[in-house]
């Protein structure tokens, strides 16, 4: 709702007669700026009787529009809250007088003009209550969004996290937290502690990434910053999509319009899904062939182990020859006690496992964990452990997914006070249920990871705030379903900008995974390199841009600490998308653009690569070559100019290349003059893992 012209605020004020500034696109005033005080005089008499014929309402404020807020320079911007119907809001900020009237659901909204950059400011609502807010600066207001590694705060032991958080004394820039919410229905407020300045006090509860963003932005355009952090944990994207968006997607249409059919409050949703699931669970055992055999497989000897196939752990078994694959599979796994610790009771430690397991020694159940990705550690009494061969068998239920025994491989073992030995490595596993025998998943909401449940919770409320852009880290929950990130996450990305209403617009800035887990010895598929292709998909949208993070992750740790090269890649993407900075040449690594044969050779030419190519650490790593025979061999390749030559004796008819094709593609060092990482990439159109994972 736009701001009241002076004829309507005559005619609301029952023929009250006061001629007052209101704020418009214009400059012209009924008084000269010198006479200030009986401006504010007519502003005060306006007010009081306003308040005298009792024609105000109760005025609420929703946690973004308070005491340190940063709101959005250089462009129309919504100020709102709540108030009895029929009954008027007014709203003073830099002298100027605003007007609105709440809607049939009690909601208001006044429109301030573009304003440049400054402050602080304060703002004065009146209704039958007076509210002012303090300490506001006008500049520029980025959301934050995504899963853990944009949620990862300064303090969670981020690189010289100390010695930044001792360093981050910038009150210009301001934080507010949208706090954990999941909602059946479009929310219009959120539970925070409102907006907070950053200093060393502070700065250790805000996401690092956007931190470091934030801070160059104000470093270098000396304007304020507010961050709005709105990310879950280990959430996928179908999560923060609006229901009418997935509708258009069939794996998703039916949970999207039992979202919108929802009438009863979360807490009931959730509690009547959960005596779904656990009835789910409890048919799953009586199809699972690890039960209902003549020899439970938790036994110590069990008659077809030779059918039983390898799988290397830890890892996720999608990635080991199980894609797509939600249901339940046993691992077995012999060792080889000495008799020195022959009755002693040892500890065994699984790492993490995703959904739940049940694990037994040498036949004997010795524990059980239900939630997903947490550190298994059981005891194995001293009565069972015996000299010679043992028996270890953990049997692994994934609901959705990602699913197996993975994380650390230093976390894979069994212990006791003088003796260790490491479980990575081979196991033997057989799947128990078919994916077609298995019953439906109940897909009404449960959680977080439900489509739709967090743009109804933590984005809706947010969405009348007027901000600059977006900066995303998301897309390792959706890895085991790559393909179906290809048009999930544009769809997300225009989404968000029709519910702004902000269209191309609106700057979104997103970071490409970065590597992970154990470096391949040999070039294989990858369902985290899908997900990297996919997010590449997105930048087919106007006013997008990627940053390449495959040379600063962590194999042994989801949560790489860099986040200050994170942080400065998005902000140097934001100088060439958001601020269209002239003086920035290049703001991204090399893209894939197109590939020529000659010969036994294979040409790679990029995009931004105008002033060259160059390899860090010597010879170029991490490129592959195959044949009609879709095999890949390492290959070597070499720059020339802003092309890549790449070439192998064990493939003298080449068709394909592929660079950094791996969840941890070990070596990479092909960057730009500028200094940034090529993004991984293929030429083949080969079906991989995840092409029909839903």
């Amino acid at each position: 709702m736009s701001f009241l012209g002076t004829d309507q605020i005559r005619q609301h004020t029952t023929n009250v007669y006061i001629s007052i500034y209101l704020a418009t696109n214009q400059t012209q005033t009924i008084y000269h700026n010198s006479m200030n005080k009986c401006f504010t005089a007519s502003v005060f008499v306006v007010l009081f009787l306003l308040n005298s014929f009792r024609l105000s309402a109760e005025v609420h404020l929703p946690k973004l529009v308070g005491d340190n807020m940063i709101i959005q320079r250089d462009t129309r911007v919504n100020i709102f809250g709540t108030a009895l119907r029929v009954e008027r809001v007014t709203v003073v900020f830099m002298n100027r007088i605003y007007a609105a009237l709440p809607d049939e659901n009690s909601e208001w909204v006044i429109s301030l003009p573009p304003l440049p950059a400054g402050g602080p400011y304060e703002m004065e609502i009146f209704g039958k209550n007076t509210l002012k807010i303090r300490n506001i600066m006008i500049g520029d207001v980025w959301l934050a969004s995504g899963q853990s590694n944009m949620e990862w705060k300064l303090e969670d032991k981020v690189t010289n996290h100390q010695i930044e958080i001792a360093n981050a004394n910038y009150p210009d820039i301001r934080f507010v937290d949208v706090k954990n919410t999941i909602s059946a229905q479009a929310e219009t407020d959120f539970e925070s502690e409102g907006w907070r300045a950053c200093s060393p006090k502070t700065a250790g509860k805000f996401s690092a990434a956007a931190y470091f963003f934030a801070r160059d932005v104000f470093k270098t355009y000396n304007v304020p910053v507010g961050i709005i952090q709105a990310e879950w944990s280990g959430t996928p994207a179908e999560a923060w999509v609006s229901t009418t968006t997935l509708k258009q997607f069939p794996e998703f249409k039916d949970a999207a319009e039992k979202l919108d059919k929802c009438t009863v409050n979360l807490t009931e949703l959730s509690t009547a899904y959960t005596t779904r699931l656990e009835a789910w669970k409890k048919t799953v055992p009586k199809i699972d062939r690890g039960y209902t055999g003549k020899r439970p497989w938790y036994e110590k000897k069990i008659k077809d182990e030779e059918t039983w196939k390898p799988m290397k752990l830890p890892c996720y078994w999608e990635t080991a020859g199980l894609g797509g694959y939600d249901g339940v599979t046993w691992f077995r796994k012999e060792i080889e006690i000495p008799r020195s610790e022959a009755g002693n009771t040892l500890t065994l430690c699984l790492g993490k496992i995703d959904n739940e397991d049940i694990t037994w020694f040498n036949g004997e159940k010795i524990g059980e964990t239900k939630e997903a990705n947490q550190v298994r550690k059981y005891t194995i009494p001293g009565k069972l452990v015996k000299a010679g061969r043992n028996v270890i068998v953990v049997r692994v239920n994934d609901t959705h997914g990602n699913g197996g025994i993975w994380g650390n491989s230093a976390d894979l073992k069994i212990l006791s006070p003088y003796y260790s030995v490491s479980l990575a490595g081979e196991w033997k596993y057989k799947t128990a249920v078919d994916v077609s025998r298995m019953p439906k998943y109940p897909t009404e909401l449960r959680d977080q990871n439900s489509p739709g449940v967090l743009f109804n919770g933590m984005i809706e409320p947010v969405i009348p705030y007027t901000i600059k852009g977006v900066i995303w880290y998301q897309g390792e929950s959706n890895a085991t379903r790559a393909y179906q990130y290809r048009n999930l996450f544009p769809a997300l990305i225009r989404d968000w900008r029709a519910a702004w209403k902000q269209k191309d617009d609106f700057a979104f800035l997103f970071v490409q995974l970065a590597n992970y887990k154990a470096a391949a010895p040999q070039p294989g598929e990858s369902d985290w390199a899908e997900l990297r292709e996919a997010q590449t998909f997105a930048l087919n949208e106007p006013n997008t841009g990627m940053v390449v993070s495959i040379d600063i992750g962590d194999a042994n740790d989801i949560h790489p600490r860099n986040k200050l090269d994170v942080g400065k890649r998005l902000f140097l993407a934001a100088r060439k998308v958001a601020y269209k900075d002239s003086t920035v040449v290049n703001a991204f690594g090399p893209l894939y653009k197109s590939m020529t044969i000659e010969n036994n050779k294979i040409h790679i030419l990029f995009d931004n690569a105008s002033g060259g190519l160059k390899s860090k650490n010597g010879t170029l790593k991490g490129f592959a070559i195959a044949g009609y025979d879709k095999k890949f061999y390492w290959a070597n390749a070499r720059i020339d100019s802003n092309t890549v030559v790449v070439w192998s004796e064990m493939v003298p008819k080449p068709t394909a290349v592929r660079y950094a094709w791996a969840d941890n593609p070990e070596g990479c060092n092909l960057y730009n003059a500028e200094g940034l990482p090529a993004s991984p990439f293929r030429t083949d159109q080969w079906q991989g893992l995840t092409f029909n994972a839903k």
